[in-house]
């Protein structure tokens, strides 16, 4: 894990200069630093939790799993309708990357699936209600919405152009 961050922090240090779109960034820079300490905390969470559960302690590490990437979810979509056009954040679709309009329309959507998602992952985990296939879901079907629905609003704004 600890090795894992560090790519993490390494990689997003570095994809902004490579991005085409690498000027977006500057519109965004607060948005894509907190996805950077919000990778960095959870993953120092999740080494915390495999120490914690190697040293034998009795903690409920699928429980503990489901709330954090729940609370990750949750905190990411809170804030993904201020991302920018972009290569390597985000809803990264053909449809997307080929048209803003598609990418704001969709990542305001996601933003909503994802932040209700997360909740709901969070609140399940909470009461300690945790059968597997329903917090996949919980999570599988808020990003994927945001893919068809990108595809379904560029045909749209495709067919409406001359």
């Amino acid at each position: 894990m600890p090795i894992m961050n560090l790519v993490m922090y390494v990689m997003f240090l570095f994809l902004p200069a490579l991005d085409p779109k690498k000027e977006n960034y500057k519109l965004f820079e607060s948005t894509y630093i907190y996805f950077r300490y919000l990778f960095h905390i959870f993953f120092i969470c999740m080494h915390i939790m495999i120490i914690a559960a190697a040293l034998g302690y009795m903690i409920d590490t699928g429980r503990l799993v489901m709330l954090g990437v729940s609370l990750l979810f949750m905190l990411m979509g809170n804030v993904m309708g201020r991302l920018k056009h972009n290569y390597f954040v985000g809803v990264k679709t053909p449809w997307t990357l080929a048209n803003e309009e598609v990418w704001t329309k969709t990542h305001r959507l996601a933003a909503k699936l994802w932040t209700a998602g997360g909740l709901i992952g969070a609140v399940l985990a909470a009461l300690n209600f945790n059968p597997g296939w329903i917090f996949l879901i919980i999570l599988i079907l808020p990003s994927l919405i945001p893919v068809v629905y990108s595809y379904i609003i560029f045909n749209r704004l495709k067919n409406r152009q001359p």
